[in-house]
């Protein structure tokens, strides 16, 4: 499953470091030698790491979001792929996060948070535009992020001091930054792109017997692209927009439950 290859393929073989996959789904994962066994995980299964458990949260809240907003807000402009991702990162730089109010909830296509949330933005004006929606969908995605990894530690004796990042997201400089930023941590965004095929072809390889086990695959085929580090002057500002999306989704599930 894809859930594993990416995680493997960003070369997570221990209980050091946290798995950020970013694609239709948002998947936070470590790995652990205990299974967690608890009704509200979304999962606990082997993995590819010999005497290790893939220990996950995910929901359906991640880069999809953004796709949707392309295609049905931005697609008149005609524009490549390619170029729409450009624009879109150009339109998230010209707001500064204290600078900006309005919030995503990323649940276009759902989430466990609650089974009938929906997504919304909320705090909008006159004064804002595509740019302040823009930042409000990659924050909001970067905060349903951390509403995992929050949920995740919960689990966990021991914390994690760096993540590593696979999915769209990884593609995009302004977003990983983002991310180092609400998570507080440092992201290590990988050089392979395609991940979930990479972590496949390492099962193969070890498999076929050219690598003893999956470590020594990943000590291969893991090679770091760059490490971002957290802006300490934007944590602040993200802290408190983060217990602003909690809370928002606390009063939110009144209405969703009606």
């Amino acid at each position: 499953m894809d859930f594993t290859a990416c995680p493997i393929a960003t070369g997570i073989v221990d209980e050091t470091v946290l798995s950020i996959v970013g694609g239709t789904w948002a998947i936070t994962c470590y790995a652990d030698k205990q299974p967690v066994q608890d009704k509200d995980l979304f999962m606990s299964s082997i993995y590819t790491v010999d005497g290790y458990y893939n220990i996950m949260e995910g929901s359906m809240t991640s880069a999809s979001n953004l796709e949707w907003f392309i295609q049905k807000i931005l697609k008149e402009e005609n524009k490549s792929s390619k170029e729409y991702y450009g624009l879109c990162n150009n339109l998230v730089k010209s707001k500064r996060p204290e600078d900006c109010d309005v919030m995503f909830l990323p649940y276009l296509y759902g989430t466990n948070a609650n089974p009938r949330a929906q997504a919304c933005f909320v705090g909008l004006t006159c004064m804002d535009d595509k740019a302040s929606m823009l930042r409000a969908i990659y924050e909001g995605v970067a905060f349903s992020t951390c509403y995992h990894v929050e949920k995740l530690m919960g689990y966990k004796k021991d914390g994690v001091k760096i993540a590593r990042i696979s999915g769209g997201p990884s593609n995009s400089k302004v977003w990983v930054q983002m991310f180092a930023d609400v998570l507080d941590m440092p992201i290590e965004v990988c050089k392979a792109k395609e991940l979930g095929t990479l972590g496949a072809a390492m099962c193969a390889a070890v498999a076929d017997g050219r690598f003893a086990d999956m470590k020594e695959a990943a000590q291969a085929f893991y090679h770091a692209s760059y490490t971002c580090e957290p802006n300490e002057d934007n944590v602040k500002i993200y802290a408190g927009k983060y217990r602003e999306f909690k809370r928002l989704i606390g009063t939110m599930d009144a209405f969703w439950s009606a």
